[in-house]
Protein backbone atom coordinates (compact mmCIF):
# COMPACT_ATOMS: atom_id res chain seq x y z
CA UNK A 1 0.00 0.00 0.00
CA UNK A 2 3.19 1.93 0.64
CA UNK A 3 4.30 1.50 -3.03
CA UNK A 4 0.90 2.52 -4.26
CA UNK A 5 0.72 5.72 -1.88
CA UNK A 6 3.87 6.72 -3.26
CA UNK A 7 2.74 6.29 -6.83
CA UNK A 8 -0.15 8.20 -6.73
CA UNK A 9 1.04 11.03 -5.08
CA UNK A 10 3.93 11.30 -7.19
CA UNK A 11 1.61 11.16 -10.26
CA UNK A 12 -0.63 13.64 -8.41
CA UNK A 13 2.04 16.22 -8.16
CA UNK A 14 2.85 16.12 -11.45
CA UNK A 15 -0.98 16.40 -12.84
CA UNK A 16 -3.01 17.98 -10.14
CA UNK A 17 -5.83 19.03 -12.23
CA UNK A 18 -6.30 15.26 -13.87
CA UNK A 19 -8.49 12.19 -13.18
CA UNK A 20 -7.07 9.57 -11.26
CA UNK A 21 -8.85 6.04 -10.76
CA UNK A 22 -7.39 2.89 -8.81
CA UNK A 23 -9.19 -0.57 -9.47
CA UNK A 24 -8.48 -4.00 -7.92
CA UNK A 25 -8.81 -6.34 -5.47
CA UNK A 26 -8.13 -4.76 -2.58
CA UNK A 27 -9.31 -8.41 -0.22
CA UNK A 28 -8.64 -6.82 3.66
CA UNK A 29 -7.06 -3.59 2.43
CA UNK A 30 -8.31 -0.52 1.86
CA UNK A 31 -7.29 2.57 -0.15
CA UNK A 32 -8.57 5.36 2.19
CA UNK A 33 -6.26 4.25 5.02
CA UNK A 34 -3.05 5.47 3.41
CA UNK A 35 -4.92 8.05 0.28
CA UNK A 36 -7.99 9.58 2.63
CA UNK A 37 -8.80 12.45 -0.25
CA UNK A 38 -9.86 9.54 -2.72
CA UNK A 39 -13.57 8.18 -2.83
CA UNK A 40 -14.81 4.63 -3.50
CA UNK A 41 -17.43 3.86 -5.79
CA UNK A 42 -18.33 0.44 -5.27
CA UNK A 43 -21.17 -0.54 -3.17
CA UNK A 44 -22.79 -3.58 -3.88
CA UNK A 45 -20.93 -7.23 -3.40
CA UNK A 46 -18.54 -9.04 -5.63
CA UNK A 47 -17.72 -11.68 -4.53
CA UNK A 48 -20.47 -13.39 -1.71
CA UNK A 49 -21.57 -11.44 0.93
CA UNK A 50 -18.51 -9.61 0.91
CA UNK A 51 -17.16 -6.49 -1.38
CA UNK A 52 -13.71 -7.02 -2.20
CA UNK A 53 -13.23 -5.60 -5.60
CA UNK A 54 -12.91 -1.35 -5.08
CA UNK A 55 -12.51 1.01 -7.58
CA UNK A 56 -11.39 4.63 -6.44
CA UNK A 57 -11.33 7.98 -7.63
CA UNK A 58 -10.38 11.70 -6.75
CA UNK A 59 -13.83 12.51 -7.71
CA UNK A 60 -16.77 12.25 -4.88
CA UNK A 61 -19.69 10.41 -7.05
CA UNK A 62 -18.25 10.64 -10.11
CA UNK A 63 -19.38 6.85 -10.85
CA UNK A 64 -22.16 4.37 -9.77
CA UNK A 65 -21.21 0.53 -10.20
CA UNK A 66 -23.83 -2.09 -11.51
CA UNK A 67 -22.65 -5.24 -10.60
CA UNK A 68 -23.16 -7.71 -13.96
CA UNK A 69 -22.78 -11.86 -14.20
CA UNK A 70 -18.88 -13.14 -13.66
CA UNK A 71 -16.90 -13.89 -16.49
CA UNK A 72 -15.76 -17.27 -17.01
CA UNK A 73 -14.69 -18.89 -14.33
CA UNK A 74 -14.30 -16.42 -11.98
CA UNK A 75 -15.54 -15.84 -9.17
CA UNK A 76 -16.17 -12.16 -8.52
CA UNK A 77 -18.86 -10.38 -10.33
CA UNK A 78 -18.14 -8.02 -12.94
CA UNK A 79 -18.76 -4.35 -12.62
CA UNK A 80 -19.86 -1.64 -15.16
CA UNK A 81 -19.56 2.00 -13.85
CA UNK A 82 -21.70 4.53 -15.63
CA UNK A 83 -20.63 8.00 -15.26
CA UNK A 84 -23.08 10.33 -13.00
CA UNK A 85 -21.70 13.24 -14.59
CA UNK A 86 -24.63 14.40 -16.61
CA UNK A 87 -24.24 17.22 -19.71
CA UNK A 88 -24.74 21.00 -18.78
CA UNK A 89 -27.84 20.91 -21.27
CA UNK A 90 -29.48 17.79 -20.00
CA UNK A 91 -29.07 19.43 -16.19
CA UNK A 92 -30.34 23.33 -17.11
CA UNK A 93 -33.18 24.05 -19.07
CA UNK A 94 -32.43 26.65 -21.80
CA UNK A 95 -33.95 30.65 -20.95
CA UNK A 96 -36.56 31.89 -23.09
CA UNK A 97 -35.98 35.55 -23.10
CA UNK A 98 -38.17 38.24 -24.82
CA UNK A 99 -35.83 41.52 -25.75
CA UNK A 100 -36.81 44.50 -27.93
CA UNK A 101 -35.76 45.21 -31.20
CA UNK A 102 -34.12 48.71 -32.28
CA UNK A 103 -34.79 48.86 -35.96
CA UNK A 104 -32.43 51.18 -37.43
CA UNK A 105 -33.73 54.78 -37.53
CA UNK A 106 -35.92 53.87 -34.67
CA UNK A 107 -34.70 57.23 -32.33
CA UNK A 108 -35.47 59.72 -35.40
CA UNK A 109 -39.15 58.41 -35.55
CA UNK A 110 -39.97 58.52 -31.88
CA UNK A 111 -38.31 62.60 -32.31
CA UNK A 112 -40.14 63.66 -35.15
CA UNK A 113 -43.18 61.55 -33.47
CA UNK A 114 -43.42 63.37 -30.04
CA UNK A 115 -42.07 66.48 -31.00
CA UNK A 116 -45.93 67.01 -33.75
CA UNK A 117 -47.62 65.93 -30.06
CA UNK A 118 -50.07 68.30 -28.90
CA UNK A 119 -48.96 67.84 -25.12
CA UNK A 120 -52.37 69.77 -23.97
CA UNK A 121 -54.72 67.51 -25.27
CA UNK A 122 -53.32 65.48 -21.72
CA UNK A 123 -53.38 68.08 -19.78
CA UNK A 124 -55.24 67.46 -16.33
CA UNK A 125 -55.83 68.68 -12.57
CA UNK A 126 -55.28 65.31 -11.34
CA UNK A 127 -51.43 64.97 -11.23
CA UNK A 128 -51.74 61.09 -11.26
CA UNK A 129 -54.47 61.41 -14.48
CA UNK A 130 -52.16 63.36 -16.03
CA UNK A 131 -48.65 61.37 -15.61
CA UNK A 132 -50.81 57.73 -16.54
CA UNK A 133 -51.73 59.45 -19.52
CA UNK A 134 -48.09 60.71 -20.70
CA UNK A 135 -46.85 57.62 -20.18
CA UNK A 136 -49.52 55.39 -21.35
CA UNK A 137 -49.08 57.36 -25.01
CA UNK A 138 -45.00 56.63 -24.54
CA UNK A 139 -45.43 53.48 -24.04
CA UNK A 140 -47.76 52.89 -26.91
CA UNK A 141 -45.59 55.35 -29.58
CA UNK A 142 -42.10 53.29 -28.44
CA UNK A 143 -44.22 49.73 -28.79
CA UNK A 144 -45.32 50.76 -32.16
CA UNK A 145 -41.20 51.22 -33.98
CA UNK A 146 -40.12 48.34 -32.32
CA UNK A 147 -40.86 44.75 -31.90
CA UNK A 148 -40.70 41.94 -29.60
CA UNK A 149 -38.08 39.24 -30.36
CA UNK A 150 -37.89 35.93 -27.89
CA UNK A 151 -34.67 34.05 -28.25
CA UNK A 152 -33.57 30.89 -26.56
CA UNK A 153 -30.13 30.96 -24.47
CA UNK A 154 -28.52 27.51 -24.21
CA UNK A 155 -26.53 26.80 -20.82
CA UNK A 156 -23.70 26.02 -23.17
CA UNK A 157 -23.96 28.02 -25.63
CA UNK A 158 -20.63 29.51 -27.00
CA UNK A 159 -20.41 33.11 -27.14
CA UNK A 160 -19.04 33.50 -30.31
CA UNK A 161 -21.83 31.45 -31.75
CA UNK A 162 -23.99 33.95 -33.97
CA UNK A 163 -26.64 33.98 -37.09
CA UNK A 164 -24.08 32.75 -39.69
CA UNK A 165 -22.50 29.81 -37.89
CA UNK A 166 -26.04 28.33 -37.11
CA UNK A 167 -26.82 28.78 -40.62
CA UNK A 168 -23.67 26.81 -41.32
CA UNK A 169 -24.52 23.97 -39.27
CA UNK A 170 -27.79 23.68 -40.55
CA UNK A 171 -26.64 23.45 -43.74
CA UNK A 172 -23.87 20.78 -42.93
CA UNK A 173 -26.11 18.47 -41.34
CA UNK A 174 -28.74 18.66 -44.23
CA UNK A 175 -25.70 17.52 -46.54
CA UNK A 176 -24.83 14.79 -44.35
CA UNK A 177 -28.55 13.82 -44.72
CA UNK A 178 -28.82 13.81 -48.18
CA UNK A 179 -25.91 11.50 -49.03
CA UNK A 180 -23.89 13.41 -51.64
CA UNK A 181 -20.56 13.25 -50.24
CA UNK A 182 -19.23 16.16 -51.95
CA UNK A 183 -22.24 18.66 -51.08
CA UNK A 184 -20.44 16.79 -47.31
CA UNK A 185 -17.45 18.04 -47.53
CA UNK A 186 -17.99 21.24 -49.09
CA UNK A 187 -20.26 22.26 -46.05
CA UNK A 188 -18.34 21.02 -43.76
CA UNK A 189 -15.34 23.10 -45.24
CA UNK A 190 -17.75 26.39 -45.39
CA UNK A 191 -18.65 25.46 -41.44
CA UNK A 192 -15.12 25.10 -40.33
CA UNK A 193 -14.29 28.62 -42.32
CA UNK A 194 -17.57 30.36 -40.72
CA UNK A 195 -16.65 29.36 -37.11
CA UNK A 196 -12.91 30.71 -37.70
CA UNK A 197 -14.30 33.91 -38.71
CA UNK A 198 -16.68 34.46 -35.94
CA UNK A 199 -14.07 33.59 -33.29
CA UNK A 200 -11.45 36.36 -34.87
CA UNK A 201 -15.00 38.59 -35.12
CA UNK A 202 -15.19 37.72 -30.93
CA UNK A 203 -11.95 38.52 -30.07
CA UNK A 204 -12.05 41.81 -31.38
CA UNK A 205 -15.21 42.38 -29.85
CA UNK A 206 -13.41 41.24 -26.58
CA UNK A 207 -9.98 43.54 -27.75
CA UNK A 208 -12.07 46.94 -28.17
CA UNK A 209 -13.13 46.68 -24.76
CA UNK A 210 -9.51 47.77 -23.40
CA UNK A 211 -9.07 50.04 -26.57
CA UNK A 212 -11.04 52.87 -25.11
CA UNK A 213 -11.27 54.68 -22.01
CA UNK A 214 -14.71 53.79 -21.08
CA UNK A 215 -13.97 51.59 -17.55
CA UNK A 216 -17.22 50.07 -17.74
CA UNK A 217 -16.75 48.11 -20.76
CA UNK A 218 -13.27 47.52 -19.66
CA UNK A 219 -14.76 45.98 -16.60
CA UNK A 220 -17.14 43.76 -19.06
CA UNK A 221 -13.75 42.79 -21.01
CA UNK A 222 -12.20 41.70 -18.32
CA UNK A 223 -15.29 39.25 -16.96
CA UNK A 224 -15.38 37.70 -20.13
CA UNK A 225 -11.66 36.58 -20.67
CA UNK A 226 -12.14 35.37 -16.94
CA UNK A 227 -15.82 33.86 -17.25
CA UNK A 228 -16.88 35.70 -14.34
CA UNK A 229 -20.60 35.04 -13.47
CA UNK A 230 -22.35 36.69 -10.85
CA UNK A 231 -25.24 34.63 -8.90
CA UNK A 232 -28.24 36.55 -8.56
CA UNK A 233 -30.44 34.69 -6.08
CA UNK A 234 -34.11 36.20 -5.50
CA UNK A 235 -36.97 35.13 -3.93
CA UNK A 236 -39.36 33.50 -6.73
CA UNK A 237 -42.25 32.47 -3.89
CA UNK A 238 -45.66 34.09 -5.29
CA UNK A 239 -47.04 32.72 -1.68
CA UNK A 240 -49.53 35.21 -0.34
CA UNK A 241 -49.21 34.09 2.83
CA UNK A 242 -44.90 35.17 2.35
CA UNK A 243 -46.03 38.29 0.96
CA UNK A 244 -48.24 39.24 3.72
CA UNK A 245 -45.26 38.43 5.83
CA UNK A 246 -42.73 40.24 4.36
CA UNK A 247 -45.48 43.36 4.62
CA UNK A 248 -45.77 42.88 8.57
CA UNK A 249 -42.17 42.02 8.60
CA UNK A 250 -41.00 45.45 7.29
CA UNK A 251 -43.84 47.25 9.08
CA UNK A 252 -43.08 45.89 12.56
CA UNK A 253 -41.68 49.45 13.62
CA UNK A 254 -44.80 51.33 12.82
CA UNK A 255 -47.28 49.01 14.56
CA UNK A 256 -46.59 50.11 17.90
CA UNK A 257 -46.49 53.63 17.12
CA UNK A 258 -50.04 55.67 18.29
CA UNK A 259 -49.19 59.02 16.66
CA UNK A 260 -50.91 59.45 13.38
CA UNK A 261 -49.02 60.64 10.41
CA UNK A 262 -49.92 64.66 9.98
CA UNK A 263 -49.03 66.72 6.73
CA UNK A 264 -47.47 70.60 7.21
CA UNK A 265 -49.66 73.15 6.20
CA UNK A 266 -48.12 75.74 3.38
CA UNK A 267 -47.84 79.08 4.64
CA UNK A 268 -48.99 82.08 2.36
CA UNK A 269 -45.84 82.92 0.89
CA UNK A 270 -44.92 79.12 -0.02
CA UNK A 271 -43.70 78.74 -3.74
CA UNK A 272 -44.00 75.00 -5.96
CA UNK A 273 -41.07 73.99 -7.09
CA UNK A 274 -40.87 75.20 -10.90
CA UNK A 275 -39.07 73.24 -13.63
CA UNK A 276 -38.83 74.79 -16.72
CA UNK A 277 -38.59 72.24 -19.82
CA UNK A 278 -34.85 72.60 -20.46
CA UNK A 279 -34.18 71.90 -16.87
CA UNK A 280 -36.43 68.56 -17.20
CA UNK A 281 -34.90 68.77 -20.60
CA UNK A 282 -31.08 68.23 -19.32
CA UNK A 283 -32.21 65.70 -16.57
CA UNK A 284 -33.27 63.42 -19.75
CA UNK A 285 -30.08 64.10 -21.23
CA UNK A 286 -27.88 62.58 -19.12
CA UNK A 287 -29.83 59.29 -18.27
CA UNK A 288 -27.82 56.18 -18.90
CA UNK A 289 -29.49 53.68 -21.30
CA UNK A 290 -27.92 50.79 -19.84
CA UNK A 291 -30.08 50.83 -16.72
CA UNK A 292 -33.36 48.96 -16.28
CA UNK A 293 -36.24 50.81 -16.69
CA UNK A 294 -38.21 52.25 -13.33
CA UNK A 295 -41.85 51.43 -12.47
CA UNK A 296 -43.40 53.59 -15.51
CA UNK A 297 -41.27 50.95 -18.01
CA UNK A 298 -40.11 53.74 -20.08
CA UNK A 299 -36.51 52.65 -21.72
CA UNK A 300 -33.74 54.96 -21.00
CA UNK A 301 -33.07 54.70 -24.34
CA UNK A 302 -36.07 56.75 -24.98
CA UNK A 303 -35.89 59.20 -22.57
CA UNK A 304 -32.38 60.14 -23.40
CA UNK A 305 -32.99 59.92 -27.29
CA UNK A 306 -35.66 62.15 -27.12
CA UNK A 307 -35.24 64.30 -24.33
CA UNK A 308 -35.95 67.33 -26.03
CA UNK A 309 -39.43 66.77 -27.03
CA UNK A 310 -40.55 64.90 -24.08
CA UNK A 311 -38.96 67.83 -22.16
CA UNK A 312 -42.18 69.60 -23.50
CA UNK A 313 -44.96 67.55 -21.95
CA UNK A 314 -43.36 68.71 -18.14
CA UNK A 315 -46.11 71.04 -16.07
CA UNK A 316 -46.26 72.70 -13.10
CA UNK A 317 -46.77 71.25 -9.86
CA UNK A 318 -46.13 71.47 -6.19
CA UNK A 319 -43.53 69.34 -5.10
CA UNK A 320 -45.58 67.02 -2.75
CA UNK A 321 -47.45 64.60 -3.61
CA UNK A 322 -45.30 63.19 -7.08
CA UNK A 323 -47.16 60.89 -9.08
CA UNK A 324 -48.04 57.93 -7.06
CA UNK A 325 -46.68 55.38 -9.99
CA UNK A 326 -42.90 57.02 -9.86
CA UNK A 327 -42.32 55.99 -6.48
CA UNK A 328 -44.52 52.93 -6.23
CA UNK A 329 -42.38 49.94 -5.60
CA UNK A 330 -41.89 47.64 -8.21
CA UNK A 331 -39.34 44.72 -7.17
CA UNK A 332 -38.59 42.24 -4.64
CA UNK A 333 -36.03 43.25 -1.37
CA UNK A 334 -32.70 41.64 -2.62
CA UNK A 335 -31.61 38.92 -0.61
CA UNK A 336 -28.70 38.92 1.82
CA UNK A 337 -28.10 34.94 1.24
CA UNK A 338 -27.90 32.85 -1.42
CA UNK A 339 -31.25 31.00 -0.52
CA UNK A 340 -33.46 33.15 1.40
CA UNK A 341 -36.06 31.55 3.54
CA UNK A 342 -36.98 33.99 6.20
CA UNK A 343 -37.40 37.94 6.13
CA UNK A 344 -34.19 37.99 8.13
CA UNK A 345 -32.88 36.93 4.83
CA UNK A 346 -33.52 39.34 3.05
CA UNK A 347 -31.76 42.89 2.34
CA UNK A 348 -34.01 45.76 4.29
CA UNK A 349 -35.72 48.16 1.61
CA UNK A 350 -36.68 51.98 1.70
CA UNK A 351 -39.49 52.96 -0.57
CA UNK A 352 -40.95 56.50 -0.58
CA UNK A 353 -44.01 57.04 0.62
Amino acid sequence: MKELSAAINKHENIHPEAAFIVAGDFNHTNLKTVVPRFHQHVSCHTRGDKTLDHVYSNLAGAYKATPLPDIGQSDHLSLFLTPRYSPLIQRVKPAVRTIKVWPEGTDAVLQDRFKNTDWNMFTHTDLDQYASSVLDYISKTTDSVTTQKRITMYPNQKPWMNRDVRLLLKARNTAFRSGDAHAYSTARANLKKGIKKAKHHYKKKVEEHFSNSNPRRMWQGLQTITDYRTTKPSPTSSDVSFLNELNNFYARFERGNPTATTKTDMTPDHQPLTLSPTDVGAVLSRISVHKAAGPDGIPGRVLRACSGELAECSQTYSICPWPTLWYRPASNPPPSSQYPKTPTHLASMTTAQ
